[in-house]
Order: C-alpha cells, then structure tokens, then sequence
C-alpha cells in the first residue's frame, strides 16, 4: 500500500491463523496488526421541517465557487437541490449498497453550513461546489487499508480539487 515514501506496508489476506507465528518469523516484517476501521461521524442534527429552494438557493452560474471533493457516504442523487451543487460524483460503491443519509448531511453543511443554521455567526458563510466520492457503503464504515486505496484514486482522478473533506472517526 502507498503510505508514505520510504515505508513499505503490505496487506495479506486470508491468512490462517496457524501460519501468523512463521510470517512473524520473517527477517523483513517489523510488525503485523489489523488495519484499522473507521466510521462515519455521527450527524448531529434536527429536523426542523422540509428545505426549500428559498432555503438553499441554487449557484449563481455568475459565481466561479470554490471546489471541495468529500469522500463520504454520497449525496442523495435524488435531492435536486443539493445535486445543483454537486460537480462530479464518483460511484465506488453499489447503488444497492448506498446509504447517502451522512453524505448528504456533510453536503449541505458544505454548500450552505450557514443558512442551514439559522445564520448562525459560527458557521462559516462561504459556499462551495462538491465533487462527490461515494467510498462508504451502508455500513458507514471502511477500513484503513481501503480508505487509502479510495484516497489515491480520488486525488488522481480530481487534481483540481484541493481541499477535501473526510468526516470520520475510528471505528
């Protein structure tokens, strides 16, 4: 896996149990662990009705926004006034497997954080495009291992972005 220069991490699988002390015996391995799996940020947030678009306005075609890629969830491909926002989306997990509730949630803050929470003065009042990478399934979860393999593919696929947004937690 490509963590960092120099450093070398290998991933094995389906390595039975009795085999793990003769892998520990090999000269080169410092050490062998899991990977770690992280989770989505649970959302904290309440209901207050329906959004319209008087509530989030769509871009003004006038305005060059800036970009921010968010590797989540997804936003709900079918909520059309989030989608107006949404620049590129980038399916790394099944449809039938997708749960864009946390997505959606983190997209709006991004676009409209601030209008979203009664103008309050602590949200930011800046708005910004999203290039959507959909990496978490239903679960909400991934591993460290997968999460840099989605990482890689998102920086190479959209080098136009520059900021990036991954709302996680370990698992």
């Amino acid at each position: 896996l490509n963590y960092a220069d120099g450093l070398k991490v290998y991933r094995v699988g389906n390595v039975p149990p009795k085999a793990l002390d003769a892998l520990l015996r090999v000269v080169g391995i410092q050490s062998l662990s899991l990977f770690p799996s992280y989770r989505v940020v649970r959302t904290a947030s309440r209901s207050l009705g329906m959004v319209t678009a008087n509530d989030f306005p769509a871009p003004d075609s006038a305005i060059d926004y800036p970009l921010v890629g968010l590797i989540d969830t997804g936003t709900d491909p079918n909520n059309k006034l989030l989608q107006a926002w949404v620049v590129a989306r980038h399916e790394l997990v099944p449809k039938d497997q997708q749960d864009n509730e946390h997505g959606s949630f983190v997209g709006g803050l991004l676009v409209h954080g601030k209008r979203l929470n009664h103008n309050d003065p602590r949200f930011p009042s800046a708005t910004a495009k999203i290039i959507d990478v959909v990496a978490l399934d239903k679960s909400g979860s991934i591993s460290e291992d997968e999460l840099l393999i989605v990482i890689d593919e998102a920086l190479t696929k959209f080098p136009e972005v520059k900021v990036w947004n991954l709302s996680l937690g370990q698992a």
